[in-house]
This record gives structure tokens, C-alpha cells and sequence, in this order.
């Protein structure tokens, strides 16, 4: 069962307002799975009955270099690990940290999108 609820994402009051939908997915009757997207596409994902972490996407480079010297990034399981990493939500990474992540993961996504698209969905800072 799939349901869907629109959230706004509004990083700086001068800039335009953007829609982001926000799906929740019943995995295996137990397990619900936050799924945050951008024009239909995935940016993170955030399981609700596991251990507090988040699924984002990442370029490749960085992602190689932050499992390796962060204790927060994970090799998320059942994503392509060469494009998305998890990150546990314990404290170990910064709340400043986090926040570039997910911006990273959100305009990963909106760059990959059509030109149309891209238009409609501003880069977040």
C-alpha cells in the first residue's frame, strides 16, 4: 500500500517554494519506509522500524571518500551502492553535515531531471 502526502521545502524565503512528495511504503506488513522524491524520482529514504538512519544519494567520489573516513555512512542495503550510502542518525554526524547530505541528495536528483523539469525545482544552497 502506497500512500502519498506533499510537503513543502522552503530553504530560504526569498526563494521560490517547491513540492516535494513524501510516500509511505508498508514493506512485508511490519516495516514502513519513508520515501521522499522530486518529480517522481528518489532523493532519501528513511525507514521507520530500523535503528534511526537515512538512505541518500551521493556522486560517487564522495560517497568512496566519506565511508572511509566518516563512522556515519554505511553501505545501504538494497540500493546501488555505488550511487547511495546510509547514514546512521546516532549524533555521530553533525547536524550541520546532515543537512549538506540531504541537499546533496536533492540536487543530485533535480540535475538528473529534464530540462523542463529542472526549471520547476530550484537547487538548494
Amino acid at each position: 500500500m502506497l500512500k502519498s502526502a506533499s510537503s513543502t521545502l522552503n530553504s530560504n524565503p526569498s526563494q521560490t517554494t517547491c513540492t516535494i512528495k513524501l510516500y509511505t511504503k508498508n514493506l512485508l506488513s511490519k516495516t514502513t519506509l519513508l520515501v521522499f522524491k522530486i518529480a517522481g524520482k528518489m532523493f532519501a529514504l528513511l525507514p521507520s522500524e530500523k535503528d534511526a538512519q537515512i538512505g541518500l544519494k551521493f556522486s560517487p567520489d564522495l560517497l568512496e571518500a566519506l565511508r572511509d573516513d566518516h563512522p556515519a555512512i554505511f553501505r545501504g542495503a538494497y540500493m546501488n551502492p555505488t550511487h547511495w550510502g546510509g547514514v546512521y542518525l546516532d549524533g555521530s554526524a553533525a547536524s550541520d553535515e546532515l543537512q549538506t547530505w540531504i541537499k546533496t541528495s536533492y540536487n543530485l536528483v533535480v540535475a538528473k531531471l529534464p530540462r523542463a523539469q529542472r526549471i520547476q525545482y530550484p537547487l538548494l544552497p
